[in-house]
């Protein structure tokens, strides 16, 4: 369709400009420090190969994330999801680049080049993404691309259009007037002309050179959708019907065809897919390996101490927990509470007596939770998801909100948006479960490489600075 095709195109567009900048700022930089600095052995193959990595990055990020998806923004929120999209794209580039080096011990690139490129294209991409897509739209669909376009419908259904009206000059589209159903008798609506009514037009279509019929609201009867496609075609227009179905369903609805077959739905699942499904087991498997390798083995040892000079007993906790579609699998934690817990399904407080002192610290550093990157490697979780809970809470908090057991579709994680939220610790009200909820199921539904990136650095910059429903 006409409007959906016009914003990916956008978008896509935007990605490949974003993709040229990029490049552009490398090898600009590159050849400013190279004069600058007077560098005489600078290994060219070896930038080559990181210019490249550049671009797989961002394609990656392109191709894995729901925000690249047709869909418009508000135009408050614009700055703010400008930024986010920005720091998502450099974080995956930062990811790829920092994961080569690594990788393969190499030395040949300038650290100071690479500390200076990154700040850089954070700003680069922040400059293009808040600009581009007006620009393009404003560039692209001028003259015989400018669609005239003829709304119809009721009154009440054009004007909960109207935020959305006032960016049609965006993808290209030219409100010409507006025919509503009789007896409506305003002058304007929206600030767009009334024309006539309904019964009106075909001599309207036909008057003004109409290119799009956008009807507000869908005809109860198929035979009046009929009519008006039949309409339109005769006059050479497009016929869109705007089914917006959010107030009714409290929730928005997706269409798709598939074999022959036309389905809504209601949610968008990015996880669905294969190929975002290996990105997402690949970051799992390379940071677990990172962690389990460097991290776990020194976590392992002064746990240990701590446990012997405070609370002897296992190193490890075990528990069942609800993982992905409800199935329980077994959870590892360092232990923090005393042996003879005789309530272990009991969610643990501030200055809770069963906790030793040095797990209270283990607990608001995280550090407990280390031990869970042996369940990602094992495939029972994920770094990045909701977080798990034992199957009698599980079913209490299923009773606070009704949405919460949709969690179970995608596999827990060590972290999630909702603990980057500060929504994390004891859970006491209702509200709590329906805010945490609500958190998992936007990263459900909006799940992109790039944002798996940004909640892993945020829960780094938590765990230096634990917030206080940390304990």
């Amino acid at each position: 369709m006409l409007i959906s095709k016009r914003i990916h195109g956008l978008r896509s567009l935007q990605a490949v400009i974003g993709v040229v900048a990029s490049l552009l700022l490398f090898w600009l930089l590159l050849l400013l420090l190279f004069v600058q600095r007077g560098w005489t052995d600078l290994n060219w193959s070896r930038y080559v190969i990181y210019s490249a990595l550049v671009v797989m990055a961002m394609m990656l990020d392109f191709f894995g994330a729901a925000r690249w998806e047709p869909r418009q923004i508000e135009a408050q929120f614009r700055s703010r999801a400008a930024r986010r999209m920005a720091l998502e794209q450099s974080l995956a580039v930062f990811m790829v680049l920092v994961g080569f080096l690594v990788a393969f011990k190499d030395q040949a690139i300038s650290r100071l080049f690479l500390l200076t490129f990154l700040p850089l294209q954070f700003l680069l991409l922040y400059l293009l993404n808040s600009r581009i897509p007006s620009w393009l739209g404003s560039s692209l669909f001028r003259g015989t691309r400018c669609q005239k376009t003829l709304l119809a419908g009721d009154t009440d259904a054009i004007h909960r259009m109207e935020p959305w009206l006032k960016r049609t000059g965006e993808m290209g589209l030219a409100p010409v007037g507006v025919v509503v159903n009789g007896g409506q008798s305003r002058d304007e609506i929206c600030g767009i002309p009334r024309v006539g009514t309904m019964d009106q037009l075909p001599g309207i279509l036909h008057e003004l050179g109409v290119s799009l019929l956008l009807h507000s609201n869908p005809p109860k009867d198929p035979a009046e959708l009929t009519r008006l496609r039949d309409i339109c075609d005769a006059n050479g227009t497009r016929l869109v019907v705007v089914f917006d179905l959010g107030d009714d369903l409290a929730r928005q609805a997706s269409f798709f065809n598939e074999g022959g077959r036309h389905f809504m739905s209601f949610r968008e699942e990015p996880l669905e897919s294969p190929a975002n499904r290996v990105l997402k087991r690949t970051l799992d498997v390379v940071v677990s390996l990172l962690v389990t390798v460097t991290v776990l083995p020194v976590a392992t040892l002064l746990v240990w101490i701590l446990q012997k000079l405070q609370a002897p007993g296992p190193l490890l906790f075990r528990q069942a927990r609800s993982g992905l579609h409800n199935e329980e699998f077994i959870i590892y934690k360092y232990r923090t509470m005393y042996v003879g817990n005789p309530e272990p399904h009991v969610q643990a407080t501030e200055a809770d007596p069963r906790v030793f002192p040095a797990g209270r610290w283990l607990r608001r550093l995280s550090i407990d939770e280390l031990p869970q990157f042996i369940n990602v490697l094992r495939g029972e979780m994920s770094i990045v998801g909701p977080r798990p809970h034992m199957p009698e809470h599980d079913r209490q908090f299923g009773e606070s909100d009704r949405r919460y057991r949709v969690r179970h579709l995608v596999k827990p994680g060590i972290t999630g948006l909702a603990q980057v939220r500060g929504l994390r610790g004891q859970t006491l009200e209702d509200s709590d479960v329906t805010a945490r909820t609500s958190a998992d199921l936007h990263y459900l539904e909006n799940w992109s490489l790039g944002l798996d990136i940004t909640i892993i650095a945020r829960t780094a910059f938590h765990v230096l600075r634990a917030p206080r429903s940390a304990f």
